[in-house]
């Protein structure tokens, strides 16, 4: 259990790091498309998978503390 939550850490920090990737190519290289529905979906899905990171990360450094304690 412990493993596949690390393995789906590891895994949100790659599908972040793509979907920013793709938001730069289609931003640089298609402009007037920006306002499309395209553009909304890849703006829409870093902001979920960036929320979701923080979610996981807040979780993990609250456990690390009681931890501690």
């Amino acid at each position: 259990m412990i493993k596949e939550k690390l393995k789906w850490e590891g895994e949100m920090k790659y599908i972040l790091f793509f979907l920013g990737m793709g938001l730069f190519i289609f931003n640089k290289f298609f402009p007037e498309l920006r306002e499309g529905i395209l553009g909304d979906f890849l703006i829409t899905a870093i902001m979920v998978f960036a929320i979701i990171n923080l979610m996981i990360q807040r979780k993990k450094s609250k456990k690390d503390i009681d931890n501690e304690e």
